[in-house]
């Protein structure tokens, strides 16, 4: 490569203090893999208000910074930096001092500062971000931990891996769920709707679920920020709504609408699991019939061996009785065990989702089980009201609802109808501004993958730190 192209590559200014003597190629013993290798050497210019005449050139001391890659390989200038020494006074050494180099760090200023604001920035892991500048995770984790990040200066450090709180992010519409992030270990996030998951999205961070520990740390917001909340969102725990009732008194509390749905669409899988067990169960006892029955077969036939005549006649009765065992196989090739196992989808969507095997498939479904199709069709009613835009006649139809099932003594729903009529105040508060905690799902969502990409937390105090700078 002509060193006249170099230029373009380096920090701007640096090469009116240093030039190229050597551009190479290498490659890493341990890793075969190949890198640039660039030498520079410190012109002979004492910068500063030294007079040049009173000084001396006495040799180099080298240090070797990653700057950015190069078409897919890592570069370390190899910067050889010049010592003057007093000639009045051997014990008096200078150096000139640049802001190209990041202190301690093993990086270009520029490459530093680039990445540090996309570990602020980008949702994903420092060995990931290392990974696309040819950056070795380990170099780069401990360069942001330690160096730029302000993680060991952070205000709220000694307390994090209890709970975070950030007034600044206070908003009049708030979302509650709770995340595992290691090893199971639960936290309650309170976020911002308006925050969409970005910057500003973190109201507070509390470790485990206990309604007293949330008030605890909420209680620390001011009277003031409290009272300006007018809706939190959240599921069905009560534990989170007796965490917000008190610290929000302006605030409705409103049961998420999918949550709502999912507790409904669980009911009727459930039912849908019960079935397929009991065709598992007659499978089971078929298989077992018909291995006894092919004992006996063999049992009888060996017995009258030496007469063909009447071994035909045992093959043919006993096939007959086999035959008499064997599962029922649907039009669509399906057994009746897998038309259960194969309709979770069909159960889940209506009916103008369906693709046209599923169509299929649902026709024989409900032919074979119409309790099935029943339990279907409620669901399906319950699911509707929440198309309607009017409170009260949601009211009505939910309170219908709940009549119904248990006039027609669907057991099945008597744990959803019975959840549904405990939980209808809030349930009811959705269709005043028609909020879901939609965003805090999938806020969780983005720390579940975050998690992952990590592996697994092994630090929560850093994990929790990078989150407030991704996050808060």
């Amino acid at each position: 490569m002509e060193t006249a192209y170099l230029l373009h590559y380096f920090p701007k200014g640096l090469l009116n203090y240093f030039k190229i003597i050597n551009f190479c190629e290498l490659t890493n013993d341990k890793t075969k893999e190949s890198f640039y290798e660039i030498t520079l050497e410190e012109k002979n210019i004492i910068l500063g208000n030294y007079d040049p005449f009173l000084y001396e050139s006495k040799g180099f001391t080298t240090i070797s910074l990653q700057d950015f890659p190069i078409r897919g390989k890592a570069v370390f200038l190899k910067i050889k930096r010049r010592r003057w020494r007093l000639k009045t006074n051997k014990n008096c050494i200078i150096r000139n001092e640049f802001k190209y180099m990041a202190a301690g760090s093993g990086f270009t200023q520029e490459l530093s500062d680039f990445l540090n604001i996309l570990i602020n920035s980008k949702e994903d892991t420092i060995t990931n971000i290392g990974s696309y500048f040819e950056v070795k995770a380990e170099k780069l984790n401990r360069h942001y931990k330690e160096k730029v990040s302000g993680f060991h200066s952070w205000d709220q450090k000694s307390h994090a891996c209890d709970y975070l709180l950030f007034i600044q992010n206070m908003g009049m519409f708030l979302s509650i769920d709770e995340v595992a992030l290691s090893k199971g270990e639960l936290y309650t996030f309170i976020t911002k709707k308006a925050g969409k998951g970005k910057k500003g999205t973190i109201v507070a961070c509390i470790k485990g679920t206990k309604a007293e520990d949330i008030q605890k740390v909420l209680l620390k917001l001011s009277l003031e920020s409290r009272l300006l909340v007018k809706e939190i969102t959240l599921d069905m725990a009560k534990n989170m709504e007796l965490g917000v009732k008190t610290v929000f008194p302006n605030a409705v509390l409103v049961t998420d609408r999918f949550h709502v749905v999912k507790l409904a669409l669980d009911a009727l899988q459930h039912k849908r699991v019960k079935l397929r067990w009991v065709e598992m169960d007659l499978e089971n006892t078929a298989l077992a019939a018909i291995k006894k029955l092919k004992k006996e077969q063999l049992k009888a036939i060996e017995e009258c061996k030496n007469e063909p005549e009447k071994c035909i006649n045992i093959k043919n009765d006993f096939q007959t009785k086999i035959d008499s065992y064997k599962q029922i196989e649907h039009e669509n090739g399906d057994s009746s065990k897998q038309l259960l196992a194969r309709s979770r989808y069909i159960l889940s969507k209506s009916a103008d989702a369906w693709t046209e095997n599923q169509s299929q498939r649902a026709v024989i479904l409900f032919e074979q089980y119409p309790d099935l199709k029943n339990a279907f069709n409620e669901i399906l009613a319950f699911r509707n009201i929440y198309e309607q835009k009017d409170k009260l006649i949601a009211k009505a139809m939910f309170e219908k609802w709940i009549e119904k099932i248990n006039k027609l003594e669907m057991k099945d729903f008597y744990t959803l109808a019975s959840t549904v009529q405990n939980h209808l105040d809030n349930i009811l508060n959705f269709f005043d501004n028609r909020n879901t905690n939609a965003n805090a799902e999938s806020f969780n969502s983005k720390i579940k993958l975050f998690r992952a990409n990590l592996r697994g937390v092994v630090d929560t105090e850093f994990f929790l730190f990078r989150l407030h700078k991704l996050f808060a």
